[in-house]
């Protein structure tokens, strides 16, 4: 099964993160009142529909068709704009420069090579005084002692 396949039929039972998004994006509001932002691997949304809400300019990639459908759909129930696009973030063509940066728990699912490639194009597409906002798993933590086989 793909990552696509997984991500499908798990955002097409449930909620599987929950709705609020993470705190570390609510923080973001202390230092940027505004900005283009690009949430990679952005799931059902929770995080660029926080942004949208303050008036970001946010374009959403994510893999999971699912998964952009129940932004498409939540961010038109609040009201709000957001550019969707699925695509996966390894090959997701990059085209302005961004404010923000996003990539919340998705650079397990890239090999090591793949995920450097992957900062070094965000990178590029990041404006002076830009931020990159990056949360990994690591090692030591829950998601690779129940998956130990990983080779990410």
């Amino acid at each position: 099964m793909t990552t696509r396949e997984r991500y499908d039929r798990l955002y097409s039972k449930a909620v599987p993160f929950g709705k609020r998004p993470e705190s570390i994006v609510r923080h973001i509001l202390r230092f940027k009142e505004s900005g283009r932002t690009l949430d990679l691997g952005a799931g059902q949304g929770r995080n660029s529909l926080l942004l949208a809400e303050h008036g970001f300019e946010v374009t959403a990639v994510d893999v999971s068709r699912i998964g952009i459908e129940r932004i498409n759909q939540e961010a038109s129930r609040r009201g709000l704009s957001i550019k969707t696009k699925i695509a996966d973030i390894r090959t997701a063509r990059l085209s302005k420069s961004y404010d923000i940066v996003l990539m919340l728990f998705v650079l397990h699912h890239l090999r090591y090579t793949e995920a450097r490639l992957l900062l070094d194009k965000v990178k590029r597409r990041t404006a002076e005084s830009g931020l990159h906002i990056i949360a990994v798993f690591t090692q030591a933590g829950d998601f690779y002692q129940s998956n130990p086989r990983s080779s990410h």
